[in-house]
């Protein structure tokens, strides 16, 4: 059976051969375990697709679309210094209630997730680690993307009796809630302020969200509301990384960690994945992006 790696590269010879080239270097940095993940996860995905009428060959189109957004965005950045965009409702009108942005530009994100190495060490960080972290009896996950993470945490936390996924954009829900089928998860269209469960939760994901809002603080504070005082959340956010939804910039991963200390938390586990294979100080220098990644919880309040 051809893998689907090699049908990606295939298509991106045609469509974009510098995209190919650079997935055919990047393999190099996986590890043994990523031709699995990537055969059982995006097979998922290609299921979905034919069972829409589809093939890869949309993914990869949007795969595409998603490059060409952030070569754009990434000029603007370094003539600027900061992202194009500031506020939350005019990312929310653009993007997350527009549904043909909305869905190409998740759907990119999906294969990014097995295409570029720091996106891929970003989920294996996750799921070697999440279990570390049991008992789980109520798991919340905020921004719905495509699901792989709720995904994994279902698979992880076989005992956990809640899972609930929220969201703000319709289109990004109904997608995770296509691949998660039969996968016993409550999803959730609507604002993680607006949501009132009546329990807090033993385990919050967020990832990549905190970037996309005017004021991260806020989304720590509710975080720390909702999760159990011995529960625990795994925080992800880049550092110099402009895309069309992205608000907040963090220039540096110590103003990320400053950022947790201030809302009251304390990091137990953290790794770092630059985009490119240079070091943290060059990718500074050079603006390339850098994702960061940390199991958090609550501080323990001296008396």
């Amino acid at each position: 059976m051809e893998s689907i790696i090699n049908r990606i590269i295939q298509l991106l010879r045609i469509k974009n051969p510098l995209a190919a080239k650079k997935l055919l270097n990047n393999l190099r940095y996986f590890d043994n375990r990523h031709n699995e993940f990537t055969q059982y996860y995006l097979g998922n995905y290609i299921r979905y697709l034919e069972h829409s009428g589809l093939t890869i060959d949309f993914g990869v189109n949007c795969y595409v679309k998603l490059l060409n957004d952030m070569m754009w965005q990434r000029a603007q950045f370094i003539e600027s210094g900061r992202y194009c965009n500031d506020s939350f409702i005019s990312v929310d009108r653009a993007v997350y209630d527009n549904k043909s942005v909305m869905e190409y530009h998740m759907h990119g994100l999906l294969l990014a997730q097995f295409l570029w190495p720091d996106q891929y060490q970003r989920f294996t960080f996750f799921y070697d680690h999440l279990r570390n972290y049991r008992p789980v009896k109520n798991y919340l996950e905020i921004g719905a993307g495509h699901g792989l993470y709720i995904s994994a945490a279902r698979e992880l936390l076989a005992d956990a009796e809640q899972f609930d996924l929220v969201d703000v954009s319709a289109t990004s829900l109904n997608l995770s809630k296509a691949l998660l089928e039969n996968k016993s998860i409550f999803f959730h269209h609507r604002d993680i302020f607006d949501f009132a469960p009546n329990y807090q939760y033993d385990f919050i994901t967020i990832g990549e969200v905190i970037e996309h809002l005017e004021e991260p603080m806020k989304m720590l504070n509710r975080i720390m509301a909702l999760l159990k005082d011995d529960g625990t959340v795994y925080l992800t956010t880049p550092v110099n990384a402009p895309m069309i939804d992205h608000i907040y910039l963090f220039s540096t991963i110590d103003e990320i960690r400053t950022l947790i200390g201030k809302s009251g938390f304390v990091i137990k586990e953290e790794s770092t994945a630059i985009s490119e294979n240079i070091d943290y100080t060059k990718a500074l220098e050079l603006k390339i992006p850098i994702m960061y990644a940390a199991f958090i919880k609550k501080a323990i309040k001296q008396t």
